[in-house]
């Protein structure tokens, strides 16, 4: 959880410039995309992604975009509390 609100807290400081230089604009405005279509969705499915650099670039793009902090938090943590039950 520490992770995802970490990267919303440098996106929303950061800026773009701070996608950018870390990710290819293609990227980084498929990210967006997914953002405008689905909002939290983005964000709890980003937790499961297999690739880190996937989470990382939606919890970024997350504080760049604006999305509000409540809503990512939540997301984050309901995607960790899920991630951690027994199945």
């Amino acid at each position: 959880m520490a992770a995802g609100l970490i990267g919303f807290a440098v996106g929303r400081k950061g800026g773009r410039p701070a996608l950018e230089t870390r990710f290819a604009c293609e990227r980084v405005e498929r990210a967006e995309r997914y953002f405008e279509r689905y909002a939290s969705v983005a964000i709890g499915v980003g937790a499961f992604a297999t690739i880190p650099e996937g989470y990382e670039l939606l919890s970024i793009a997350s504080g760049v975009l604006g999305l509000d902090f409540q809503l990512v938090s939540r997301e984050t943590a309901h995607e960790n509390r899920s991630a951690l039950s027994p199945r």
